[in-house]
């Protein structure tokens, strides 16, 4: 039984501990309003997320001799920032040290041979600076320099063999410049040193293992440049080289190991990189990164390898390089996309990301990038996720069962059929396709098709160690004008037999319905509640006998639910919240009715939800009117009523919640986030849980028997449907 419905388907490379300039928006970019702030004394923060104390972009980071890190300048929430901090990675903590002579942003920071830094250069308030200045990392404080020849700003900074720091380019008072000039730090002193062959702002600049430079890309901020050219510190001289292939700005060059320069991103609409060989000089083309970048950060690691991050509010995305192989790979998510931000590499290999800019303003947030376990961290963890191999097929709102072998099995769903060009996006189709996980190997394996495609449907383990899928969608092709595809909302139901790993017909529900919910009463039938058909929301309910193969009508809930989630109290009532507004029933298989209990605090659709092992149950985040939430409550069957608890660290909407061995709940994906969480219920706290390689929805969770929890597919930050699965360690 089916009906239908149409629905829609800064890390420029040149030398350890020698930094570029950081891109600004723009190189005519308008300077920010006046903004006075006090000097501080040197202190400690908190560290519990790794957060700088200043929200920041267009600042700067350098590596410190002692493997500490200098944090200046930058644009903060009202404009350009004087302030300063510093990360010690031994110690896990930032100090607040002394703030710069006055506020900047677009600055460059240098590392100079005796180990003080000279910042260069900038915007502050009133527009660009000439004022240099040297920090001193054995005493914290700063010492003006000699000021530049010309006042700019996103210029680059290099740090030449002999020790003087050359200056290029950048946006001067009346536009882009092809000024250079050159610092020695013997005697303080700014010396002339030619104009390059053209004026840009925004360009890379590399120190080449001769020692000379090698200046690529750039613009005015509006045309961005293919021209490169090489700086001779003997002669003091620039010449042009062979151009880029694509023109860039805003990108990022790295200095491989084999003395080859990797350009990347900086172009609006392209994906590509090249790369310029020294010794022909000469670039090709190298194979496209997964998405197009701009004032990202590319970091040579220890290993050879080059990590990509951000380039934009909406670039989580991480990816890295082989050199050897000229191919990118994945490389996790960031918890935050953003751009304008900088990239050091600490000492013990890790990447400590600092700032940036997403689409609320500067950020605060800290990350840091295991390159050994390929993982992103923000700080201390409760347990460990680990990869748990790639799927045969892609797959979302699919279910997960956990089989009395201890085997996993994930039906269904939908996935995007190969598109028709290279420029589309192909359609999403429904699945019958059917996989088995073996926690014991860590291995997947396809096992028997059932027989019709769907999603959104139920899986439930029953009593006699059969799997029951109930319901769903199935997509189909329809006859809009638009190519939009019909789904099928089905009544049919399937059993799966372990043993044999073949599908056979079950009785079907009264009503088709899809993403409502299945319970198992303690006398092993199966409630089956609200959900969507063709028409809306229902009220109605079932009820499935494994014995019998039937269905029965059930008395129907107060209000149309979809969206919900349904919990197996102590006492075997079953508990209905969400998905209706702020309303919650429990359903009493002894009388075979619905009573309504104490409402939510407020409207909640697609929340989390777990029964604790204290008897209560735990609802937190989904999706209210204003948005998503951070919202947590318990529900206690002894009063009826529910109370307002720690909410969520951060809003999750669909999240899974997996109740674990000791007690605690684990809240994973469900919004743009790769953090996890625990609720402690002894403690009503919520704990970090540490990060999954990306963020994702739609997906499934499944405690194991050894006490991990299985996390399978979704879709992630982009919509893209994915195939990967993940295990938590508790």
């Amino acid at each position: 039984m089916a009906t239908a419905l149409v629905v829609a388907c800064t890390s420029n490379s040149q030398e350890p501990g020698v930094k570029s300039a950081p891109a600004r928006p723009s190189v005519a970019a308008s300077p920010g309003p006046t903004v006075t702030t006090p000097s501080r004394r040197p202190r400690e923060t908190s560290t519990s997320r790794r957060n700088v104390h200043d929200a920041r972009e267009a600042h700067t980071a350098t590596l410190l001799g002692d493997g500490r890190v200098l944090i200046t300048g930058g644009l903060g929430i009202f404009g350009p920032i004087a302030s300063v901090e510093v990360y010690d990675p031994a110690k896990d903590t930032w100090t607040t040290g002394t703030n710069m002579s006055q506020s900047r942003t677009g600055h460059s920071a240098t590392l100079l041979r005796d180990g003080r830094v000279l910042i260069a250069g900038g915007t502050d308030e009133l527009g660009n600076v000439v004022s240099t200045e040297v920090y001193d990392p054995a005493t914290g404080r700063w010492s003006a320099a000699g000021p530049l020849l010309v006042a700019r700003t996103a210029h680059t900074a290099t740090r030449l063999q002999d020790g003087r720091v050359l200056i290029a380019g950048g946006s001067g008072l009346f536009g882009v410049v092809a000024s250079a000039e050159l610092y020695n730090p013997s005697t303080g002193i700014w010396t002339r040193s030619g104009n390059m062959v053209v004026a840009r702002g925004g360009h890379s600049a590399t120190l080449l293992e001769d020692g000379s430079v090698l200046v690529a890309g750039g613009g005015d901020g509006l045309l961005k440049q293919i021209v490169a050219e090489i700086y001779d510190p003997g002669s003091g001289t620039w010449s042009s080289t062979d151009a880029l292939e694509t023109p860039r700005g805003d990108h990022r060059a790295s200095l491989l190991a084999h003395g080859k320069v990797l350009v990347s991103g900086g172009s609006e609409d392209q994906s590509t990189t090249e790369t310029y060989d020294p010794s022909t000089a000469t670039w090709t083309t190298t194979r496209s990164q997964e998405t197009v970048r701009e004032r990202h950060t590319a970091t040579l690691l220890g290993d050879g390898r080059v990590l990509v991050t951000g380039g934009g509010p909406a670039k989580f995305s991480a990816e890295v390089y082989q050199p050897s192989t000229g191919m990118w790979s994945p490389a996790g998510d960031m918890d935050v996309g953003r751009s304008a931000h900088t990239a050091t590499l600490l000492r013990d290999g890790r990447v400590l990301i600092v700032g940036g800019v997403d689409r609320d303003g500067p950020l605060s947030l800290v990350e840091l990038y295991d390159p050994a376990s390929g993982r992103w961290d923000s700080g201390p963890a409760v347990g460990a996720w680990s990869t748990a191999g790639q799927m045969a097929q892609r797959r979302n709102d699919h279910s997960e069962t956990l089989l009395n072998d201890g085997r996993v099995l994930v039906a269904g769903g939908v996935a995007r059929l190969p598109p028709e060009a290279d420029d589309e996006v192909g359609p999403t189709t429904s699945l019958n396709s059917v996989e088995l996980f073996d926690p014991a190997t860590g291995r997947w394996s396809v096992t028997g098709s059932m027989g019709e495609a769907r999603s959104g449907h139920r899986a439930i383990l029953l009593g006699d160690g059969r799997v029951l899928v109930a319901g769903g969608g199935m997509l189909a092709e329809g006859d809009s004008e638009d190519g939009r595809r019909v789904l099928v909302y089905l009544a049919s139901t399937e059993v799966y037999d372990g043993p044999s790993g073949t599908w056979s017909a079950g009785a079907s529900m009264a009503e088709p319905r899809w993403t409502h919910t299945a319970t198992v009463l303690k006398d092993g039938r199966v409630l089956v509640a609200g959900g969507d058909d063709s028409e809306g929301r229902l009220d109605s309910a079932e009820l499935y006998d494994p014995s019998t193969d039937k269905w029965s009508s059930a008395e129907s809930m107060a209000r149309p639910r979809s969206g919900h989630v349904a919990t197996l109290l102590g006492d075997g009532k079953v508990l209905v919240a969400g998905g209706a507004g702020d309303s919650a029933e429990v359903y009493d298989p002894s009388t075979g009715q619905w009573s309504q209990i104490g409402n939510l605090t407020q409207t909640i659709n697609r929340p989390g939800g777990a029964a604790l092992s204290n008897g209560r149950v735990l609802i937190a985040g989904g999706f209210g009117r204003q948005g998503p939430l951070v919202t947590a409550e318990l529900y206690d069957p002894a009063t009826g009523s529910w109370t307002l608890v720690e909410p969520l660290p951060r809003f999750r909407m669909q999240p899974s919640a997996t109740l674990l061995g000791n007690g605690m709940v684990l809240f994973a994906g469900g919004n743009r986030s790769t953090l996890t969480t625990l609720y402690d219920s002894s403690k009503d706290t919520w704990l970090f849980a540490g990060k999954m390689l990306g963020a994702r929805q739609n997906h499934t969770a499944t405690l194991l028997k050894d006490g991990r929890v299985l996390i399978v597919g979704g879709q992630n930050r982009v919509l893209k449907i994915l195939g990967s699965a993940e295990l938590y360690s508790p």
